[in-house]
């Protein structure tokens, strides 16, 4: 079996690279910070670039509706002490 790490310290010491070899685990270099490698920065870059324009097409109305309804809100919550509410 094979993994990889980047080169944090606690992924560089000595005790740790023992225990994997003793495990019989094969350990890839992998330069610390780099998430060029890393693919779940890919997939955040992806998921801001949707939420980003999810946020560009929303109507300013709906913010502006939403903002005006929270004093109606507050009273809901504190009339429920803090219970859920259907407002």
């Amino acid at each position: 079996m094979r993994t990889s790490f980047d080169l944090a310290p606690a992924h560089t010491a000595k005790s740790t690279k023992s225990w994997l070899n003793d495990q019989g685990v094969g350990v890839l270099d992998w330069p610390a910070n780099s998430p060029d490698l890393n693919p779940i920065e890919n997939m955040w870059n992806e998921l801001k670039a949707t939420v980003k324009e999810t946020w560009a097409s929303r109507p300013p109305q709906q913010c502006h509706k939403l903002i005006t309804s929270m004093p109606r809100r507050i009273e809901a919550v504190i009339k429920a002490k803090g219970a859920p509410t259907t407002d």
